[in-house]
Parts: structure tokens; C-alpha cells; sequence
């Protein structure tokens, strides 16, 4: 298992909450400066439920070939462990949408669930 990026995914309730969240830009936190980047209506993201444990980049990238795959983010648990999820950004929303098609595929033993964020 490789070492910590240091980079996370962060998923907020609502407007007020991403405003809040917008004070800790260019701020540290236990010593690591922490630099926000906001979601926009061009980040085409889907959540990627149900995939094998040992399932890479280059597998969900993979699993969505014929599309064009801007980014993979590996969801892992506290421990470094990963979930069993991952975020995918396309580069455009039609590939996005065109990955809704791809809901409960197999990748591996298991299947996986798409959401559009």
C-alpha cells in the first residue's frame, strides 16, 4: 500500500456548509497548509460504490473505457483501507451521464453502483 497523498474528497450538505468550508483555504491544519478547490458545474464527478477492494485507477478506468476519464479518486477508510468506492471525474457531463449506463457492471467479483454527484 502506498504512502498518503494528503489529498481528500470532501462532500458538504449544503451551500451554507461550502461557505463555511471556504475559511480553512490557504490556512493550516496540524501543520499541513490546506488549499481548497470548489466543485463547479464543470466538474463532472460520479460516485463509484461496490468495487473490489484491490480495484486501481487504472481498473476504474477500465471499467468506464470508451469514455474519457479527466480523474480517479480512491475512496479509503481511516486506516489507509480503501472502501470500496471511488470518485471518477469526466471531462465532459455527457460522458458522466454516459456512465449512469454503466450502473451494477462487474468490475471483478463485484458490481458497481453509479451516482452522479
Amino acid at each position: 500500500m502506498g504512502r498518503a497523498s494528503g489529498e481528500c474528497y470532501v462532500e458538504l450538505v449544503d451551500k451554507v456548509a461550502a461557505e463555511e468550508a471556504k475559511r480553512f483555504d490557504k490556512q493550516e491544519m496540524n501543520n499541513r497548509y490546506i488549499e481548497g478547490d470548489q466543485d463547479t458545474p464543470y466538474n463532472f464527478v460520479v460516485r463509484l460504490r461496490g468495487i473490489p477492494f484491490s480495484a486501481t485507477n487504472n481498473d476504474v478506468k477500465e471499467f468506464f473505457s470508451g469514455l474519457e476519464v479527466a480523474d480517479v479518486v480512491i475512496d479509503k477508510e481511516l486506516g489507509g483501507r480503501p472502501s470500496g468506492e471511488a470518485f471518477v471525474r469526466f471531462a465532459s457531463k455527457q460522458h458522466a451521464e454516459m456512465a449512469l449506463e454503466r450502473n451494477r457492471n462487474n468490475m471483478g467479483s463485484r458490481y458497481g453502483k453509479i451516482n452522479i454527484r
